[in-house]
């Protein structure tokens, strides 16, 4: 996957329910950077998160209560698994939106430095690298696997708010049924008003399910155009110092550059850390929800509404395939760039020094040398509030999906001993 692939899923976002409030971290196709809309600017889509995801959500904390202490019409087993996915669903969207409003500056701030990091290299690599760094066109087949894959996972997210928010409304399980039709029954309304009412709560389920598919896309978009880039850009740092070694402008506009990524990324480390503990938590619940409903739940809904999860479960785990491998292999290329700094230093030549500079060979080498053990290697992390709960590292993926099966499997038990 090369991070011009993913160009053209931002721009199919940025066409998707253009009726809808708009999300504060927008992509501008035409100079294809990042922008972040304020509340005086994005004023409605403010407005949707403190009025409609408020309501929503403490809705949804009211009707998870009630099942849980037993004072509210109980549902049945399946019924009550639907109504906490759509529960952990909105968790999420909540978390999302939370960091979107909090952290979305600065990670566009981020991505935008790294964009900015990853033209100058290719154009640097371009004026000054040699010809080992021509990478050759890929053969034309008539179809791009990589624009593909991430086009899918833009129209899915635009699927899943077509298919929950009518499947929620219609089978009655949005948690805003049951207050408005309580309301209805105690303040003994018309029939008009009534209607009027359900065709409000219609309204806000749709938004509401509709504005977090969206953050879900553009946050998993964002990561993958970080990780990608921050890639390719180690790529040509690597590519060119293991072919010229021994020349120290090469080396110090390679430090140069290794600089610039570790001030990045420790900008954006708070949106990262949490960003990726949620996009790991939900992505898991997500799974194991979808692998239940799929191999339970396929006589309680419509057949177009029960296909729609087993394609999230393969969705997700491809995206979590081909994401997961990226968080690591940040810290692998670091690794591997410092010790192909340490290995040019090791290899004999004069260091670069010519012209006024001949002679200084011992000099620039033990500068050279101290200032490549004062660098440290990049590494990823998931947490909160500043905790660095772990390291991404080759592990993560294996324990992701590991965890994801024994969710669904101790799911798939409980629900058969009839919980």
């Amino acid at each position: 996957m090369t991070a011009a692939n993913l160009f053209p899923a931002l721009t199919k976002y940025c066409k998707l329910f253009k009726f809808f409030p708009k999300n504060p971290m927008q992509w501008d196709p035409k100079t294809r950077t990042f922008h972040f809309r304020t509340w005086r600017t994005g004023v409605s889509w403010y407005l949707y998160l403190t009025l409609v995801h408020s309501v929503y959500s403490f809705a949804m904390i009211y009707a998870i209560v009630q099942q849980l202490t037993g004072t509210g019409p109980r549902k049945s087993a399946t019924k009550q698994i639907v109504l906490y996915l759509l529960g952990f669903f909105n968790f999420c969207g909540t978390a999302v939106h939370l960091i979107i409003a909090f952290e979305g500056k600065g990670v566009v701030n981020g991505c935008n430095s790294l964009l900015k990091i990853w033209v100058d290299v290719l154009l640097w690599r371009r004026k000054q690298g040699t010809k080992t760094f021509q990478q050759p066109n890929p053969p034309n087949t008539g179809h791009n696997t990589e624009k593909i894959l991430m086009s899918a996972m833009v129209i899915m997210g635009e699927i899943a708010s077509y298919i929950l928010a009518p499947s929620s409304i219609i089978l009655r399980q949005d948690v805003l049924y049951p207050i408005v039709v309580m309301i209805a029954a105690r303040l003994r309304l018309s029939r008009p008003t009534a209607i009027l009412l359900h065709i409000i709560r219609s309204i806000m389920v749709a938004v509401n399910i509709a504005e977090i598919c969206l953050s879900i896309v553009i946050l998993i978009l964002t990561f993958l155009v970080g990780l990608k880039v921050g890639n390719e850009v180690f790529a040509v740092l690597i590519e060119n110092s293991n072919s010229r070694p021994a020349q120290s402008q090469v080396t110090l506009y390679l430090i140069k550059i290794y600089h610039l990524l570790q001030i990045t990324i420790k900008n954006v480390a708070p949106f990262q850390e949490v960003g990726t503990l949620t996009l790991l938590g939900f992505g898991m619940m997500l799974s194991t929800f979808a692998n239940y409903v799929t191999l339970r739940c396929y006589d309680l809904f419509p057949l177009p509404v029960y296909l729609f999860y087993p394609f999230i479960s393969i969705i997700v785990g491809i995206v979590f395939y081909l994401v997961l491998p990226l968080t690591h292999s940040v810290t692998d290329d670091s690794v591997r760039l410092l010790r192909s700094f340490r290995i040019g230093l090791a290899a004999k030549g004069n260091g670069g020094c010519a012209g006024k500079f001949k002679g200084c060979e011992a000099r620039v080498k033990k500068y050279m040398r101290r200032k490549i053990r004062s660098i440290q290697s990049l590494k990823l992390y998931a947490g909160i509030a500043g905790s660095k709960l772990f390291c991404m590292n080759k592990e993560t993926k294996r324990e992701w999906y590991e965890h994801g099966i024994d969710c669904t499997i101790n799911l798939l038990i409980a629900r058969s001993e009839g919980m």
